[in-house]
């Protein structure tokens, strides 16, 4: 395998979280408002659309 073709496969691995094992619940995720109506792309089923804003929003939030 070439190293592009490698670096290739693991960086869409990565961005469909098959790199790491995928936990069953995350807490923050219960924080998480609606996902936008618009989504660019499929993502796997565990992970959430989350807003840029909201996300600084679920931070603070903890930090209280």
């Amino acid at each position: 395998m070439k190293a592009e073709t490698l670096r290739k496969s693991i960086l869409q691995w990565a961005m469909e979280g098959k790199l790491v094992p995928q936990l069953n619940c995350e807490p923050a995720v219960e924080q998480i408002g609606e996902a936008p109506e618009e989504v660019p792309f499929a993502i796997p089923e565990k992970w959430k659309w989350l807003r840029f804003g909201d996300l600084g929003n679920l931070f603070t939030e903890e930090v209280r």
